[in-house]
């Protein structure tokens, strides 16, 4: 059995490692989360009300969307003929949306 998988079982029998002391000091700010926490929420976007404000004012753009949680918000605003919708297809908008851009230079894609 080489070293690797002798390492890889042991761990797997011991479950994880605890933290080293540099890393568990960020478990000592938890206590503080509840401050920023107030902080953080009043500074959140609502990612929906955006992509439907964009949306709301493209004219003719194509619009390429990736991962589930764009695709959601593009589609929650409505369908358009000219959205390309890529359910789960990881690293594909880009390629798509630059396919579409070379393609039809004078369209804007988003």
């Amino acid at each position: 059995m080489s070293a690797r998988i002798v390492k890889h079982s042991k761990a797997m029998k011991t479950g994880p490692r605890p933290l080293s002391g540099a890393r568990r000091a960020g478990a000592g700010a938890a206590k503080n989360a509840g401050a920023s926490a107030v902080q953080s929420r009043a500074a959140t976007l609502d990612r929906r009300a955006v992509v439907a404000r964009i949306l709301q004012a493209r004219t003719n753009a194509l619009v390429v969307t990736g991962l589930g949680s764009a695709t959601y918000d593009a589609a929650a605003h409505g369908d358009h003929d000219r959205n390309f919708y890529l359910w789960g297809a990881m690293g594909g908008a880009a390629m798509i949306g630059l396919g579409l851009a070379l393609a039809q230079p004078k369209l804007p894609v988003l």
